[in-house]
């Protein structure tokens, strides 16, 4: 692919959207108050008059291509002398030969950028094309880009004296290129692609000089994208959008700004996710929706990641302060795992009537299952009878389980921890027999067992016991 696609560099948290736009701001290049937008002089390009004067043009293109203002005066130097070089060329196909021949040195696809081409000699499709309209422009050649679905070049308007003539920028071969054999072979060792004929280019558009200085900008944000670098892309995308406000440049740019907040999502750093997203409402007034439902899950992840942590004070914060950035069915959810995870939470404290109550409620109220209910309180009651067993407090332990709600005393896991806290009861009653009887006191075991026995009559160690002792 010789041009850079936004499409498949996307990073989405969850989901791919599909969105329909409805906003209120002007897509109106140059009056557009873009958040993330750097102070770089896109707002002016913007308003320059097309098609702009060589030493716009090339201000606009080492600016999109990422020239700082201090590196900008070595650059400017640079072409202006390639420009008075280049006035003993005429005409349009020789000034083609005259780019490779002088500058151009190796073909790369990825390579947008006028400066690397100035610096080093490689280009693409598109740093070539802006280069060549520097150059054409320079000499009073008048000259257009043109995008395809994933190439970029330039033609020469036919106007009055016929057909246009396509100039493939990355070939000295290139220009009027179905006319050539040589461009053919040359076009393909050098690119990996075949030509198409003008005839056959699907959805050619004509782009004008900021459109063009947009594709170097997006060119650099898909490189961006790839690397993982979004939040580094937000500016880029922003910036385009002040240059051309056309609608291609405007949906990238919302692409932008979902892709940096699933950035942070991915991090687990939901603020500052959620900020970009809310940065970008207050500067454009609204969002469209699909980056209304980014925010709502990346909110939604934020409070399960607090309840993850146990933090339910936290996770109703985010609910209560952001309520109007879920749907109704989020807020019903999330309210539903806040109250099971702070049931869950308080199930492992001390004993407490009212929690029993309040599992028992959210059965009712269908928040949780009556299995999970069951399972909630049994673990509650375990707790506190665990506790009483350590103390060596068997009978109050099993009294106190004994006497739980008639809701849970059918749940398989109450039933056994009550038999788990029975045979702990069992066992100290049989050691204590043992060690009487071991002490001949016969007497004292007979009547310790026959406690034992009536309070835990279906004791299978006490029947034992019975038996061994011949009592």
């Amino acid at each position: 692919m010789m041009l850079a696609n936004n499409a498949g560099a996307f990073f989405r948290i969850s989901l791919f959207f599909i969105f329909s736009v409805t906003m209120s701001v002007s897509s109106v290049s140059g009056i557009v108050n873009v958040p993330f937008s750097t102070d770089l002089p896109y707002g002016e390009y913007a308003l320059i008059e097309e098609p702009m004067t060589p030493e716009e043009l090339t201000d606009l293109f080492l600016t999109a291509s990422g020239v700082s203002p201090g590196r900008m005066e070595g650059y400017r130097e640079k072409i202006r002398g390639l420009l008075k070089e280049s006035e003993s060329v005429e005409g349009a196909e020789e000034l083609l030969h005259f780019m490779h021949n002088r500058l151009l040195t190796r073909y790369n696809t990825l390579q947008t950028r006028l400066d690397q081409l100035l610096d080093k000699g490689t280009y693409n499709c598109v740093s070539s094309a802006v280069f060549y309209m520097i150059l054409t422009r320079y000499h009073g050649i008048e000259v257009r880009g043109i995008q395809t679905r994933d190439h970029a070049f330039c033609i020469i308007p036919g106007g009055d004296r016929g057909s246009d003539i396509d100039v493939e920028t990355t070939s000295e071969w290139g220009f009027n290129p179905g006319e050539k054999k040589e461009f053919s072979s040359s076009f393909t060792n050098r690119t990996g692609f075949v030509y198409v004929p003008p005839g056959n280019y699907r959805e050619r558009r004509p782009m004008g000089d900021r459109d063009m200085a947009g594709l170097i900008l997006q060119n650099r944000i898909v490189e961006l994208q790839r690397g993982n670098r979004h939040p580094e892309a937000l500016p880029l995308g922003a910036d385009r959008f002040v240059l051309t406000g056309s609608d291609q440049a405007r949906m990238d740019y919302y692409d932008t700004i979902q892709n940096a907040a699933a950035f942070y999502n991915g991090k687990q750093r939901y603020n500052d996710a959620v900020d970009i997203l809310d940065r970008a409402e207050e500067g454009l007034g609204e969002l469209p929706d699909f980056l209304f439902d980014t925010r709502s899950q990346i909110l939604y992840n934020a409070c399960a990641g607090f309840l993850n942590r146990n933090d339910i004070e936290e996770a109703q914060n985010v609910l209560k302060l952001r309520s109007g950035s879920f749907t109704d069915q989020e807020r019903e959810l999330l309210n539903q795992q806040i109250r099971i995870r702070d049931l869950e939470i308080r199930g492992k404290e001390e004993f407490s009537d009212n929690l029993i109550q309040e599992i028992r409620s959210a059965a009712d109220d269908k928040v949780i299952t009556e299995a999970r209910a069951a399972s909630l309180a049994a673990f509650h009651y375990s707790r506190e009878a665990e506790k009483l067993t350590r103390n060596k407090e068997y009978r109050r332990a099993y009294e106190f389980l004994s006497a739980v709600p008639s809701w849970l005393s059918r749940d398989r896991e109450y039933r056994r921890i009550l038999a788990m806290v029975e045979e702990n009861w069992a066992i100290d009653y049989h050691n204590r027999i043992v060690t009487l009887y071991n002490k001949q006191d016969k007497a004292g075991a007979r009547r310790l067992l026959e406690e034992a026995l009536l309070n835990l009559p279906e004791s299978r160690i006490l029947k034992e016991d019975k038996g061994r002792l011949g009592f």
